[in-house]
């Protein structure tokens, strides 16, 4: 849960879009992760729960879509109960994974993990698209004058990566 609202910090750090607080977030999804956990601990079943609670969110949903007021009032807030709504259903099955599946941990650090690198190479790729000929120019001039091996091993994968 610690690490889990660690990440959601980071996160919620680099978005800008939702404007919803993050300890609203931290407390949804501490709720449903938690709440799921120990539901599931006692062996119930987990698709007619799951069922009730997804048609549960769908039906407060739909009420709040069609709720009187303003246009842009109710549009407003059935955006941000959908972004709680699936906020809790993600902690929701992330609970249910953590209560049966002893393995579940690592599929959720190897998904982390995977997460991160996409985020990484985006990153590295936003960074090395704003890079400019000039520069390329300038470190091919530089790199490629030298007669060490190094030198050309890492001039040979520069010109690989960068496009």
């Amino acid at each position: 849960l610690l690490i889990g609202i660690y990440l959601w910090l980071i996160y919620s750090a680099t978005l800008t879009e939702l404007h919803t607080s993050v300890g609203a977030n931290i407390a949804v999804f501490s709720l449903g992760l938690i709440g799921a956990f120990f539901l599931y601990s006692y062996q119930v079943r987990f698709s007619s729960t799951f069922l009730l609670l997804l048609l549960l969110l769908y039906g407060i949903y739909r009420y709040l879509n069609a709720a009187g007021g303003g246009e842009f009032d109710t549009f407003y807030y059935a955006i941000t109960f959908f972004v709680y709504g699936s906020l809790f259903v993600s902690a929701w099955a992330m609970g249910f994974g953590f209560a049966r599946f002893r393995f579940f941990p690592w599929i959720v650090s190897i998904a982390v993990f995977v997460i991160a690198m996409t985020i990484v190479v985006s990153d590295f790729l936003n960074l090395q698209s704003q890079m400019n000929a000039d520069y390329v120019v300038w470190i091919a001039n530089h790199v490629f004058r030298e007669d060490n091996i190094v030198h050309r091993f890492a001039a040979m994968l520069f010109v690989l990566i960068v496009p």
